[in-house]
């Protein structure tokens, strides 16, 4: 059984609906948190203050403002925290990902219980949109994930919300390259990370992700951000039940000291359901 460690990365700008369900879903998980804002316009550094001012969490975070970045200086930031890391993993996490417990806990023993190391897991997403009592298809995300064994061969491959979110510090020379959206981990031999011979697994449990939802404090703090714009109208596929277990955090909103976001407050509008079921009635009709 071993006993590694984690360090959480974060790069947050204009999240304030959500980056205290993100910061206190994950920060008792990890044993470092580096927080870097790039360049926020809400209330979201005010947000991260008032956990780093708490006495119990101010020496776990390490929380820096960098001001605006551009699109290819976003890899120099993630880099910037993989060279302060000093831990055995580092945890990256967006401040619209909102964590359950038994996934964390399920990555800490799957990590200390393997017999040799694992270098990359991923985890699945839950992706909400309108709002969190909906939610899209896993098959609508498209991203590919490769499982690998200890000697670098591919036993397992599937396409839909998958994504890494932990990375050795032991693969050589791991670094960030690339422009925000396409950046990615690159180890020294130039092989991208996940496509590399590195041990990969997949994590039991999953993660809620509000990627499609208002991220901002306002909507110009959306609206500012050229990707964010176009997942304002992303339709869903289900409805979750009215037992569904939500995220752990999001019954803490007590606990905050400042005033944050309510999960459940956010309404689809009638605008928003008539396009979401005219694209479903197009999607059918494309399908025949």
């Amino acid at each position: 059984m071993h006993n590694y460690t984690i360090t959480g990365h974060m790069m947050v700008k204009n999240e304030a609906n959500w980056v205290w369900y993100s910061i206190m879903s994950v920060i008792d998980f990890v044993d470092e948190l580096i927080i870097f804002d790039t360049g926020s316009t809400d209330n979201t550094v005010e947000i991260i203050k008032s956990i780093v001012n708490d006495d119990k969490y101010r020496h776990k975070v390490i929380f820096e403002e960098k001001g605006a970045v551009s699109v290819q200086e976003i890899k120099d930031i993630r880099q910037e925290q993989i060279d302060r890391t000093k831990t055995d993993y580092f945890f990256v996490i967006d401040g619209d990902e909102i964590w359950y417990q038994e996934t964390l806990n399920n990555i800490r023993m799957q990590l200390n219980k393997s017999d040799t190391r694992i270098e990359l897991l991923w985890v699945k997403m839950l992706m909400a949109a309108g709002d969190v009592r909906h939610v899209r298809d896993g098959v609508r995300e498209q991203y590919h994930m490769t499982l690998r064994d200890e000697n670098g061969r591919m036993v397992y491959e599937a396409t839909g919300s998958y994504t890494i979110r932990i990375y050795s510090m032991h693969i050589p020379g791991i670094n960030c390259s690339g422009d925000y959206g396409v950046e990615g981990f690159w180890d020294d031999k130039g092989n991208e990370v996940q496509a590399g011979p590195y041990k990969s697994e997949l994590a039991d449990g999953y993660y809620f992700h509000a990627s499609y939802l208002p991220r901002a404090g306002k909507i110009e703090g959306d609206l500012s951000i050229a990707y964010r714009a176009k997942k304002y109208h992303a339709d869903w596929d289900y409805k979750l039940p009215n037992n569904f277990k939500y995220p752990e955090v999001f019954s803490r909103r007590n606990e905050a000291k400042i005033k944050i976001f309510d999960p459940f407050s956010l309404q689809i509008s009638r605008l928003y359901r008539m396009l979401h079921w005219a694209r479903k009635i197009k999607r059918m009709l494309k399908r025949g």
